[in-house]
């Protein structure tokens, strides 16, 4: 269920992309495939690295500064409650 949330590649808005091994801004949207609500507070990482960031209560973050090319780890805690 937790991987069907994400509809990670389809929402992902790369912008300011240049060519390899440039510095440059990452920012996107993360949405819930099902709902296509927004998912605030979304963990978003540079793999190999330990840069990143979370996603704000729209569901957009900004990376700045990164190395092309990188590959993104999104991921999210769920709180279960009873």
């Amino acid at each position: 269920m937790r991987n069907a949330i994400y509809l990670l590649f389809a929402c992902i808005f790369l912008t300011s992309i240049h060519a390899y091994s440039q510095q440059t801004t990452i920012t996107g949207n993360v949405t819930n495939q099902a709902t296509k609500e927004n998912l605030s507070a979304v963990s978003v990482l540079i793999k190999e690295t330990q840069l990143g960031g979370y996603t704000d209560d729209k569901g957009n973050f900004s990376l700045k500064n990164i190395t092309l090319p990188a590959t993104l780890i999104i991921s999210r805690s769920e709180e279960h409650t009873s």
